[in-house]
């Protein structure tokens, strides 16, 4: 998006100079990068910018993340508290970023930084992803239904199914609709492809 050297002069070197790495490892190096966009960015493209560095470092954090686990056929999903595996992330977007993020993979920097434009970014949003891992250990996302994202989001904040079904039909609207003839196909597949793990009582975790 920027360029090695504007890159550099407008993001890295800021950047580390606020949030020098003390970890041992290269692949810590961005983790608070997104942060440090939010928080002391200041220009027209900061949305596109702070959005790229959060798809960016997910990427990354999914593909170390640990191995889901797999969910009891006997759990009662309606009733219990459930969080979602650490190898998949929720996202929504004023624009669809990860289709103009694949076209822009395609070349190297030194080619957009000689081109007239970018790949088309469609802008007409909200859009809702997931991304995630998959069993082959590829990091995949996809375009999903408002209404599967909103769930899978409420359950993310601590949401039962039930809890999150309910709080989805008093918001009404195009969500609900969908979730009424596709909520039993979502379900299947959360199981099938583990993206649900059940809360441990007791245990601190924070979903982001």
């Amino acid at each position: 998006l920027f360029g090695y050297t504007d890159f550099n002069r407008s993001l890295a070197t800021p950047f580390l100079l606020a949030h020098p790495s003390h970890h041992f490892s290269l692949a810590r190096l961005g983790d608070k990068l997104s942060d440090w966009i939010d928080e002391c960015y200041i220009a027209p493209d900061k949305a596109l910018a702070l959005s790229s560095a959060q798809i960016d470092w997910a990427y990354q954090a999914l593909f170390v993340a640990p191995s889901p686990l797999p969910i009891s056929p006997s759990l009662d999903l309606l009733s219990k508290k459930m969080r979602l595996q650490p190898h998949l992330r929720l996202f929504t977007l004023p624009f669809n970023l990860f289709s103009f993020r694949a076209e822009f993979l395609k070349k190297d920097v030194d080619h957009w930084t000689e081109a007239m434009s970018f790949p088309p970014l469609r802008e007409e949003g909200p859009y809702f992803f997931l991304l995630y891992r998959t069993s082959q250990n590829l990091i995949q996302y996809r375009e999903i239904e408002q209404g599967q994202w909103t769930l899978l989001h409420l359950i993310a904040g601590g949401a039962s199914l039930d809890e999150a079904c309910n709080e989805l039909e008093a918001q009404g609207g195009s969500g609900a609709k969908e979730a009424q003839g596709s909520l039993h196909l979502w379900i299947q597949e959360w199981i099938r492809e583990m993206w649900l793990i059940p809360e441990i009582e007791g245990e601190q975790y924070e979903y982001n």
